[in-house]
């Protein structure tokens, strides 16, 4: 079960840099509305506008989306 209050990309963003989800989480993150991205390699997130992207905490990002 994931455990986040995150309302936003920016807030969970926060959560991940904390390093507060275990590998089973990860890959059950919330998104935020917008279609999924048709490659979701590296992206564990995203609204309408952004994805957030990375490998490990430490370089995890918030982008633009590319265009669908």
């Amino acid at each position: 079960m994931i455990r986040t209050t995150a309302k936003n990309l920016q807030e969970l963003l926060e959560a991940m840099r904390a390093d507060a989800f275990d590998d089973r989480e990860m890959s059950q993150l919330p998104t935020f509305g917008g279609p999924e991205p048709r490659n979701t390699i590296e992206i564990w997130s995203w609204d309408e506008t952004h994805v957030i992207t990375g490998t490990h905490p430490g370089d995890y990002t918030i982008e633009k989306r590319d265009a669908q």
